[in-house]
């Protein structure tokens, strides 16, 4: 080797090897050099050194320090890292995130055809990356899928479908509109040993309008039932229904027949599917699948390691599979009703973007979804349904009749989309003036003493009244009477309730409870969602809202005004008493109490400082407390009691005799009495 660096001659392997592993300073310089003029050998034996190989030669001897080799660099220069990487030639090895390793520079632990390179790292035209939308290779990755151009030397354009867990292709699509099966394991999007494998360019991959594009291959919604594949020649390889059928080259369908790719709108990429529009392919199980929103799938295509599955809906619009393609060229019927992408958990997006999706059409509040439910029925439903046991409670339909449940159809929580399950729409929840928009249906207080859910044809399915009564279709009464939705006033969401001017639908104990501020709910006065904690707004706004009726929590209470609020003679909100198997002798106290401070007249009594008694099975002379205790301030009065600073009582079954005391205590201060500490 001369002073330029150029290669001159061979050295044995071993030294190769011996150098590789040479640690520090000019062991690694010799070692990188040792690389070169052994891997130059078997190259001359090739007959094909080229400068890009000298290139690396010359390189190696730059970071040699010291001895009788030239160099051009200080000794003390930082040493920069270098990657051993197997490629056909030296710019192949540079896409470094697609290369495989050769750690100790040995051809042999390259594929056939492959040479092992000394890359240095600012060299790379790609690094290694956790995204595969950052490489360099055609491809996107959905789990253990890939869906990657293959084949760089054939004379035509391939497109796959590929796992990696068995090195199995289970389709191919050729750019002269013919697609066909597997399992095969040539055109694989892991295989990087070229040939038929996974191409690589420095064209990246390009989100679209429901679209992608990978090089020279668009998989395109081009109308809200299809999605097809294309190449940029015009052949469309596949055609996705959504009735669950699957068409070969129609070129209508082509996804260049527009050639703009558009702006991105709905088309991303999480870790478990890429959704382009209404469709989304899915990792599920080892499986990739094709679905369509509505569960009916155009291919719900479900590919396995040996399997191809066609999919298609029954009469009944359930996705079921129409067939199954088995490695062993045998054909197996359906149908199936598993394998649905849109079951999957929509979580962070890896590249594209969201902007433009269909969302699902609901309110969700603690464990239940005010919702609207069946796209594919003749008539518009709206359900109030919850998630812990799967059941609807009620529908509500735009012909403005209601219907009970219990049921387990149009159920908000059903993201199957199959038949009455949840819908979805690009329509975004609108909040108004005490007043929220889900799509074509308004819940809107009509007056101080009325609620309606209407449907924007104009029926009214079900108006709420103060009075705790409920009716049918009064059109008197409709949200819809006012077309304007208005500014958004006194209309918001929150953790546990949605709020609408002087109503509340308030998830309580398992319960979703409908509560006009002066109490009642149904005409009763349990499960008051007016004693829900106000706190954090998710949605909507709480200007304009009219504080004077709210149980708030704030504000000096006088022994008096207390006394009124126990006995429920209060002008504002009466709090429920909910009690299971109490003591005919008990006294009971409300579940919410106003007073921020405690009370000091010990004529007042324990009970009234306390919170959210939960009674079973008590004995009928215990004195019960509350759940939560609304005093800053320990009381201070011996009559008062100690049992004023107790939190959260939990009943079970207790003796006559005893006296219950709660699990937390709430006093910031010990109460002064002498008997406090005996009490407690």
């Amino acid at each position: 080797q001369g002073g330029d660096g150029d290669l001159r001659g061979g050295e044995a392997q071993s030294l190769l090897k011996q150098g590789r592993r040479a640690k520090g300073g000019k062991g690694l310089g010799v070692g990188l050099l040792y690389q070169a003029t052994a891997l130059t050998d078997c190259q001359l034996q090739a007959g094909w050194v080229t400068d890009s190989h000298n290139q690396a030669g010359r390189h190696a001897s730059a970071r040699i320090s010291g001895g009788n080799l030239a160099t051009t660099h200080d000794s003390n220069d930082a040493e920069e890292e270098i990657l051993f990487l197997c490629g056909s030639s030296y710019s192949d090895a540079t896409l470094c995130a697609l290369a495989t390793e050769c750690p100790l520079g040995d051809q042999a632990e390259c594929p056939a055809g492959y040479y092992c390179y000394a890359i240095p790292a600012s060299t790379c035209v790609a690094s290694p990356t956790s995204s595969p939308l950052q490489k360099s290779g055609d491809f996107l990755q959905i789990g253990d899928w890939r869906l990657a151009r293959a084949c760089e030397t054939c004379d035509r354009s391939i497109f796959s479908i590929s796992s990696q867990a068995h090195g199995k292709t289970s389709q191919i699509l050729r750019d002269d509109g013919t697609y066909h099966a597997g399992p095969r394991t040539d055109f694989n999007g892991f295989d990087l040993g070229g040939g038929d494998g996974l191409t690589y360019s420095s064209q990246p991959i390009v989100f679209g309008d429901k679209a992608v594009q990978i090089r020279d291959w668009r998989i395109r919604q081009v109308h809200p039932k299809l999605l097809s594949v294309t190449n940029e020649n015009g052949n469309v390889s596949r055609i996705y229904r959504s009735d669950g059928t699957v068409h070969g080259n129609v070129k209508e369908w082509s996804g260049y027949i527009n050639e703009d790719l558009g702006e991105p709108a709905c088309a991303y990429l999480t870790s478990s599917f890429l959704q382009l529009g209404d469709w989304r392919f899915g990792e599920m199980g080892g499986h990739l699948v094709v679905t369509h929103k509505d569960g009916q799938t155009g291919e719900t295509s479900i590919w396995c390691c040996l399997h191809l599955l066609v999919s298609a809906s029954n009469a009944d619009l359930f996705m079921s599979s129409a067939m199954i393609y088995r490695h062993d060229g045998t054909m197996h019927p359906g149908p199936r009703t598993d394998h649905d992408a849109w079951t999957l958990v929509d979580d962070d997006v890896l590249a594209g973007s969201k902007e433009g999706c269909p969302r699902g059409d609901f309110l969700q509040i603690g464990d239940w979804r005010l919702a609207r439910t069946c796209e594919t029925c003749g008539d518009s439903h709206f359900s109030i349904s919850s998630q812990a046991h799967g059941k609807t409670s009620q529908i509500f339909r735009d012909d403005g009749t209601w219907h009970p449940g219990p049921r387990a159809d149009y159920n908000g929580f059903d993201l199957t989309a199959r038949g009455s399950g949840l819908t979805r729409s690009t329509q975004p929840i609108v909040f108004g003036h005490m007043a929220v928009q889900i799509r074509d249906w308004r819940i809107r207080q009509v007056d101080s003493n009325h609620l309606s859910v209407t449907n924007e044809n104009g029926n009214v399915s079900r108006i709420y009244r103060s009075d705790g009564t409920v009716y049918g279709n009064s059109r008197g009464f409709g949200g819809y009477i006012i077309e304007d939705l208005g500014e958004p006033t006194c209309a918001y969401l929150t953790s546990s309730f949605l709020q609408l001017g002087d109503w509340r639908f308030g998830e309580i104990g398992g319960h979703l409870s409908v509560t006009h501020k002066s109490g009642q709910t149904g005409p009763r006065t349990d499960h008051n969602a007016w004693a829900l904690v106000d706190d954090e707004v998710i949605a909507g706004t709480k200007e304009g809202c009219d504080e004077s009726g709210k149980i708030t929590q704030t504000g000096e209470t006088s022994a008096s005004s207390l006394a009124d609020l126990l006995v429920g003679n209060s002008s504002g909100g009466r709090p429920p008493v909910v009690l299971n198997h109490a003591g005919m002798m008990d006294q009971y106290v409300p579940k919410e109490l106003l007073a921020k401070h405690a009370v000091t007249r010990p004529a007042i009594g324990i009970a009234k400082v306390l919170l959210h008694a939960d009674l079973n099975h008590a004995g009928p002379r215990d004195k019960y407390v509350l759940r939560e205790l609304l005093a800053m301030h320990a009381v201070t009065r011996q009559a008062i009691g100690i049992a004023r600073v107790l939190l959260h009582v939990v009943l079970s079954h207790a003796g006559q005799k005893e006296r219950i005391a709660g699990t937390v205590a709430a006093a910031v201060t010990a109460a002064n009495g002498p008997g406090a500490s005996k009490h407690l």
